[in-house]
């Protein structure tokens, strides 16, 4: 089943939320951030492209549930130090088709948080909120999937400062990474017109790989990928990245590996973190499994409680990797 709808309301959902991003950059809007409990910042460019991908949704599937990383609750409260009305000034200066009535349905939204249903939107409206505030601004992202019956049927990753080169002389600002369940993935400009199926590359001799891995080190464990790459004997530097623009890079065939391990034993990965990733690279004919080579299980809730880490390759260096992980995963203190 191709949900032809489904991609194009997720597109142009992804689309207003970039430009949103850039009237924040553009007007040099303060962004302020607040930090939630679990310690990591948000937004008012978080809360404003959730608002405006949860209200494109809910305009054309009503009944469907949206399952994204933010509490747009607390803009409820006249405490928050985000502001509700400038937020939507903001974004009806972007759209002026969207009225008050949508905005306060978005935020008053009670199943945006529901899981475990048989169809449900997984939502992270800005991946990399930390390289975004560090004014690293080409690796953000913003995350959109939908999962039916426990799998990715569709991936939307909207990479709003990574470069999209079509040519030795041209080369486009700005990417979208689109995957069907069976149908591949196909890279988009902003505008949408100019469309490049994605391919992994074809390395299969770990000395000639390149991987990445998070910026933060408070993320995964950097330890633990150097011991794997120096066992693979892997020559080049690790490239060190913020958000689901990782994923993207091994689709399109830049990188061959991605790491992903957890640094305590019982640290586990956010669904939105990493399903529409998995499904772009899957159809680009890489492979996405734990880091003990287990399928990614999506239906546990907001967590990936039944795996641990996230390994991400072109395929061809699939076996060996998780092979070698597991070899360190053995004599790791973790």
């Amino acid at each position: 089943m191709t949900h032809k709808l489904e991609q194009e309301v997720a597109i142009q959902a992804v689309i207003g939320s970039s430009k949103f991003f850039d009237y924040l950059k553009n007007n040099n809007v303060k962004i302020q951030k607040i930090i939630k409990q679990d310690n990591s910042p948000v937004t008012i460019a978080d809360y404003g492209s959730q608002i405006i991908i949860m209200n494109e949704i809910l305009s054309s599937f009503p009944h469907d549930i949206i399952n994204s990383e933010e509490n747009l609750s607390l803009l409820k409260h006249k405490q928050s130090e985000i502001d509700k009305f400038t937020l939507f000034d903001i974004i009806r200066k972007i759209n002026p088709n969207i009225t008050i009535k949508q905005l306060d349905r978005v935020i008053n939204n009670e199943g945006s948080k529901a899981t475990r249903k048989k169809r449900f939107w997984v939502l992270d409206p800005l991946d990399g909120t930390k390289g975004f505030l560090r004014g690293n601004q080409y690796q953000y992202a913003i995350s959109l999937s939908l999962i039916e019956n426990g799998f990715v049927k569709l991936g939307v990753l909207c990479c709003p400062n990574l470069f999209f080169k079509i040519s030795k002389q041209k080369k486009y600002h700005g990417c979208i990474f689109i995957a069907n369940r069976g149908k591949g993935t196909y890279i988009f400009t902003l505008d949408k017109y100019v469309v490049q199926k994605a391919h992994v590359n074809t390395i299969s001799n770990p000395e000639n790989a390149i991987f990445c891995e998070s910026y933060e080190k408070s993320h995964t464990s950097h330890e633990n990928h150097n011991k794997i790459a120096a066992l693979l004997g892997i020559k080049a530097s690790p490239i060190r990245m913020d958000s689901q623009c990782k994923y993207a890079l091994v689709s399109r065939g830049d990188i061959s590996i991605y790491f992903r391990l957890p640094k305590k034993l019982n640290s586990f990965e956010k669904i939105w973190d990493h399903a529409a990733g998995a499904i772009i690279i899957e159809e680009s004919g890489g492979k996405v499994t734990d880091a003990l080579g287990r399928q990614l299980n999506f239906t546990a809730g907001n967590k990936l409680t039944n795996n641990y880490g996230v390994i991400a390759t072109n395929g061809y260096l699939h076996n060996k990797v998780v092979e070698a992980t597991r070899e360190i995963l053995k004599s790791s203190p973790h």
